[in-house]
């Protein structure tokens, strides 16, 4: 109750009211509405000044399910309990590993709550309207993003207190995300979807629009400075444009024109010198340099349990971030776990493969459903790719994308 007395929970608090009980009458919206959510949280609690709101996602989450499988049972749909074993089977192994590296679980509660949120999109109503939702939502985040590194940049307003204290801290973006890694694969999710937007629209007024943004959102991307994120997001916008129009001439040089008006705004903004300095002293990058002894120590704690891994409290040692998605899990929850995790991830690719196949160069009347698949395709190969320079295997827009692939 102590809590309440905060005006921005008190607020939050109400908004998730009204919020939930509406996504409850509209399940469409659901996936939309955790997006949104759990992207925005951490940047909320910052401006509220209060710490997490503890169980939040352990009593959201099971309410949000409860309603999806009464939803589904009173219209007899199938469930997707089926398409989620991978899911189960990987939390099972991770648990397992982490209880017999005596791991207090409880302390890692926040990770396992994101595996219920594949199992609440997997619920919901596999239609156009609910990739649309959320394809729309992906857009609008990346957009309040680059109006908060517009302030970070400009100096001014409730901007500037994003900004941290990371290296080029004047000019690398930050965002809502509070920290340029993140805020670079956010910004890349959020080019993915403009993209498919840029296309599904059907007026000239609109597709200017979306340009204007992608470019924005491209800017905003470059100022991150983040190499990973940056390479994720040019070949999942190569594979997304191949899979929508094609790469004929006429589209690659459409591409190159806005690729000039990004650079140009780049270099306007002072961007180049700091894009150089970052993407080419790799050898002398204190950050670069700083992941070989990490991946040398993953390796190291590999060995100590190859089987099973030393689990998420990694034996009682200090937590080791690998700097790679792939790295992590295998020490962390072993072979058996790593394979499990490959497993679901390629289950997870082929499934939403079939539901974007519909959308080729050769067909001009692909449906907008399976358009929007293609997006999250992207996403989910630009998430994977950044995860090779960063860990990403408990990111909130992975386990999002998995619900919709598992969908029935």
């Amino acid at each position: 109750m102590e809590i309440l007395q905060n005006p921005y929970v008190l607020t939050l608090v109400i908004a998730l009211t009204i919020a939930t009980i509406y996504a409850m009458k509209r399940p469409e919206v659901i996936p939309a509405f955790l997006y949104l959510l759990l992207a925005s949280l951490d940047s909320f609690f910052q401006l509220a000044g209060v710490g997490k709101i503890a169980l939040l996602k352990a009593v959201l989450l099971p309410i949000l399910f409860l309603s999806l499988l009464f939803h589904r049972l009173a219209r007899n749909w199938r469930l997707p309990f089926g398409n989620l074993v991978w899911v189960g089977l990987y939390v099972g192994v991770l648990a397992v590993s982490s209880l017999a590296s005596g791991t207090q679980i409880g302390e890692y509660r926040a990770y396992f709550g994101l595996f219920l949120v594949t199992v609440v999109v997997a619920m919901c109503p596999n239609n156009e309207k609910t990739v649309r939702y959320l394809t729309y939502t992906i857009a609008i985040w990346g957009l309040i993003n680059l109006l908060a590194v517009i302030a970070e940049w400009s100096g001014h307003g409730w901007g500037h207190a994003y900004t941290g204290s990371a290296i080029y801290t004047r000019f690398r973006a930050l965002g809502l995300m509070g920290q340029s890694t993140y805020m670079g694969i956010y910004f890349a999710i959020s080019l993915n979807a403009v993209h498919v937007l840029y296309h599904q629209a059907l007026s000239r007024s609109k597709r200017l629009f979306w340009l204007a943004l992608g470019v924005g959102l491209a800017v905003g991307l470059l100022g991150t400075l983040s190499r990973g994120a940056f390479a994720a997001w040019v070949i999942s916008f190569l594979y997304i444009q191949y899979r929508l129009r094609g790469l004929r001439f006429g589209q690659v040089a459409g591409v190159l024109s806005a690729a000039s008006v990004v650079l140009a705004v780049a270099m306007y903004l002072n961007l180049d010198r700091f894009m150089a300095d970052r993407w080419t002293v790799i050898h002398t990058d204190p950050s670069a340099q700083s992941r070989i002894p990490l991946l040398e120590m993953g390796i190291k704690l590999f060995h100590l349990r190859p089987w099973l891994g030393v689990g998420m409290g990694q034996m009682g040692r200090v937590h080791l971030e690998a700097h790679n998605t792939y790295m992590q899990v295998l020490m962390e929850s072993g072979i058996i776990g790593f394979v499990v995790f490959m497993l679901l991830l390629w289950k997870a690719i082929q499934r939403l493969r079939s539901r974007a196949k519909r959308c080729t160069a050769t067909d001009p009347a692909a449906s907008a459903y399976s358009a929007y698949y293609v997006g999250l395709l992207g996403s989910l190969g630009a998430i994977l790719i950044d995860g090779g320079a960063h860990v990403f295997y408990f990111m909130m827009p992975l386990w999002l994308i998995l619900g919709f692939a598992f969908m029935v």
